[in-house]
């Protein structure tokens, strides 16, 4: 059984603003809807206790009701542009539409970072968004690992529909090789119990993109790589943090 989190829109509502606090507060999915002819919005979630805490935090517009999954509504795909590549992204009920604040802080240095030399490993890939766009910038091989069974179904369907070579996985990652990029976009609490696993997929020399967390954050995910060097950070819209570092032990 999953929870479905409803918020009537008032007139002159901040939609934006809104879903970016509903990510925030642990969201798995978004949805523009009518009810009763009225604009909502739906946020899906996965337990009960974490919709009535978003409900509390957003007031009294937000009424929690369990739901079927099975019913949560299909958004439309969405077209993402990556260095001329037009991309078809299936989004279904998983994470990564592309305009999410991170996965664009992700997506720029995806873009950045990418050749064509480059193994990319893209962790909690979602909608296997931002492996689709290393493998289109010509990175292989490309790898999309994911525990979410649904989101690694989409993530299959995408990259077979955009005509890519990416493999998308549920493995664990010590099961994984190592990769010289590796993209991590997930809420600083997720990444933590994995941080170590994570480490262990960097080649030498490898470069490790973190985003999904906020700016206050940043010492916090900081701490979970001690032994890498800090090449950039950027904050990016709402206080989202992107962190660049490197495996490298020498700049020599």
């Amino acid at each position: 059984m999953a929870w479905l989190l409803t918020i009537a829109l008032p007139a002159g509502a901040d939609v934006e603003d809104l879903q970016e606090r509903l990510w925030e507060l642990g969201t798995t999915g978004i949805a523009e809807v009518e009810v009763d002819a009225t604009p909502a919005i739906i946020a899906g979630f996965e337990q009960r206790a974490d919709a009535e805490v978003a409900a509390a935090a957003i007031g009294p517009i937000a009424v929690v009701s369990p739901v079927d999954p099975s019913a949560w509504p299909t958004p439309e795909p969405q077209e993402l542009i990556v260095g001329g590549h037009v991309l078809s992204i299936e989004v279904g009920q998983a994470f990564g539409h592309g305009h999410h604040p991170t996965t664009r802080l992700a997506l720029d240095a995806v873009t950045r970072l990418t050749s064509a030399s480059t193994a990319v490993l893209d962790v909690g890939t979602g909608t296997g968004i931002l492996a689709l766009a290393a493998a289109a910038l010509g990175a292989q091989p490309v790898v999309g690992v994911d525990i979410d069974l649904e989101a690694v179904t989409i993530a299959r369907r995408n990259a077979v529909s955009n005509g890519l070579d990416v493999a998308i996985t549920d493995d664990a990652l010590d099961e994984l090789g190592s990769f010289d990029l590796v993209v991590v976009n997930m809420l600083a609490s997720e990444l933590e119990p994995i941080a170590p696993a994570v480490f262990g997929r960097l080649a030498p020399d490898a470069t490790l993109v973190i985003t999904g967390f906020l700016d206050e954050q940043r010492p916090w995910v900081e701490s979970m790589f001690p032994s890498l060097s800090e090449h950039d950070y950027l904050q990016g819209d709402d206080r989202w943090g992107r962190l660049i570092l490197s495996s490298r032990t020498s700049d020599g």
